[in-house]
């Protein structure tokens, strides 16, 4: 499990009530998502793709594909580094 303190927070008390009216795509949300908690671990090992595996409690082949799917670069992943 992600301890609470580490994990990304998302500020959800702020709506603007012309978006109420916007459509918006779930898929989308939630790859963006997706693709924001896996550079989260990433950056949090140092780049170890086991670690991070763990760290969202998944296979470490399943996060590969999930990279490869979210199409993420290690360089974007690794933002302390670059």
């Amino acid at each position: 499990m992600i301890p609470a303190e580490t994990a990304p927070s998302y500020d959800t008390t702020s709506v603007d009530c012309a978006a109420l009216h916007t459509p918006i795509s779930l898929d989308d949300r939630l790859r963006e998502l997706e693709a924001s908690l896996i550079s989260w671990a990433l950056d949090a090992t140092g780049g170890n793709k086991s670690q991070a595996a763990r760290l969202l409690q998944l296979k470490r082949s399943t996060l590969g594909d999930r990279i490869a799917r979210c199409k993420l670069d290690e360089r974007e992943c690794l933002k302390s580094e670059v």
